[in-house]
């Protein structure tokens, strides 16, 4: 009785499941076919990375190499202390609506960047992901990175506004009439957490205004010229960022992380032509 009742159990889901299948769309259908081929192939290729890494760590050991890179278990140790954080960056997450199933996946990968780059900082930052709602979107993308629940990151369903003291929060956009000049101790920086292809222009800037925040954009254009708008992702406001937390200079890291493909050219500033005139004596 108890294996009847089973397999009537099992007819049952097969007949579900199939009923679900036809209920979609042909276009639906794609889509699933497609993420379901672009997560196979993210496998594969985290398996090949997997095997070149030990092949080089195994030429580096034949060869007499000492180290190719920090390790795992330096990098597990490379925590993020709370306590006298000279600054904190927040990616405000709460745009899941205005982005379709593409630009989220692509924006989980952006801050998969920003982990990777706080993971192996001289210097790393307290990084929090805020407005992460459960069962939102890009909560769904998160989960599909492997380990990404044990990510060095606070994640929090709430606002950076009920997180950050309100006269200390800087949110940062490139339509701000204020450019970033240092970075200050104690304050919160926050980036616009949504891939649109420049659909929401104005988005961010509008949002800070309403709620009476602070605004500044990065001084791209007080150092570099671009062939392009000057609007960076997510993990590359991040990188740049977290190099003059470094203390690095604002030029040199914004040319680093700036792609090539928008032809970035340094302005000649003041402090460029001593710095030239100093090498040629």
């Amino acid at each position: 009785m108890e294996i009847e009742n089973n397999q009537e159990q099992k007819l049952f889901e097969v007949s579900n499941k199939t009923n679900n299948e036809e209920k979609l769309s042909k276009r639906q259908r794609k889509k699933q076919e497609k993420l379901k081929k672009l997560m196979e192939n993210k496998k594969l290729k985290r398996e090949i990375e997997k095997v070149k890494k030990k092949e080089k760590k195994q030429l580096a050991k034949e060869q007499g190499i000492k180290s190719t890179g920090p390790s795992r278990k330096m990098l597990k140790r490379n925590k993020i202390q709370l306590e006298n954080a000279p600054y904190y960056i927040a990616i405000d997450l709460s745009f899941d609506d205005l982005m379709n199933d593409k630009d989220v996946t692509s924006c989980a990968s952006q801050l998969l960047r920003v982990y990777t780059t706080n993971r192996r900082s001289k210097r790393p930052v307290p990084v929090y992901f805020t407005g992460l709602v459960q069962g939102s979107k890009i909560v769904q993308r998160l989960d599909q990175h492997q380990g990404s629940c044990n990510w060095d990151i606070f994640r929090s369903e709430k606002s950076y506004l009920d997180l950050f003291e309100r006269d200390k929060i800087i949110y940062l956009t490139s339509e701000s009439e204020n450019t970033l000049e240092k970075l200050d101790t104690g304050f919160s920086y926050i980036i616009g957490g949504i891939v649109d292809h420049n659909s929401q222009k104005g988005l961010t800037y509008d949002l800070a205004k309403k709620h009476n925040i602070k605004t500044a954009k990065l001084p791209l254009q007080e150092y570099v010229q671009m062939n392009s708008r000057s609007v960076l992702t997510i993990n590359q406001c991040f990188d740049i960022l977290v190099g003059v937390g470094e203390g690095r200079e604002w030029k040199d890291v914004i040319m680093e992380v700036i792609p090539q493909r928008k032809l970035p050219k340094l302005k000649q500033t003041q402090d460029n032509q001593k710095n030239d005139e100093n090498k040629n004596e």
